[in-house]
């Protein structure tokens, strides 16, 4: 029944659903045992590496969890990332974000930009984050 509920109210409360998560809405909803990311000013970089090929950066981010009986955790989560030679706009994000192309047809300087275009919840079991992997483990969701 409280599953139920939640999912209700994600469903019809739209406007609350965004503002829980910065204001970005869910390709899907999220179910028990599953992660999003819960503010997109909530990343803070932790240490940077950059080497003539590349870059390399720990960081965190803040994470809203929903347990087996979906209650919900706030959880700060460590992501560390890296590219060689090309960033594609897809390092450096916090996880669960899906990352956008912005065409900018009035700029001739340049092509576009990325931008947040929504959220897919994922498992926190498995997820390489090391707190929601122990959130994951300590709420009987492996």
């Amino acid at each position: 029944m409280p599953s139920l509920i939640i999912a209700l109210a994600l469903v019809f409360v739209k406007p609350a659903a965004a503002y829980e998560t910065g204001g970005i809405m869910f390709y899907r909803l999220p179910k028990a045992c599953q992660c999003f990311p819960a503010n997109p000013l909530s990343k803070v970089y932790l240490s940077e590496k950059r080497t003539m090929f590349g870059e390399k950066k720990i960081f965190t981010c803040e994470f809203t969890c929903l347990g087996p009986n979906r209650e919900v955790s706030q959880l700060m989560g460590t992501q560390e990332d890296s590219y060689l030679f090309w960033d594609n706009g897809d390092h450096f994000v916090c996880r669960g974000y899906v990352m956008k192309f912005q065409h900018t047809p009035y700029a001739k300087d340049r092509l576009g930009y990325l931008k947040i275009g929504g959220i897919k919840p994922f498992p926190a079991a498995g997820s390489k984050i090391p707190e929601l992997e122990v959130w994951a483990t300590g709420a009987g969701c492996r």
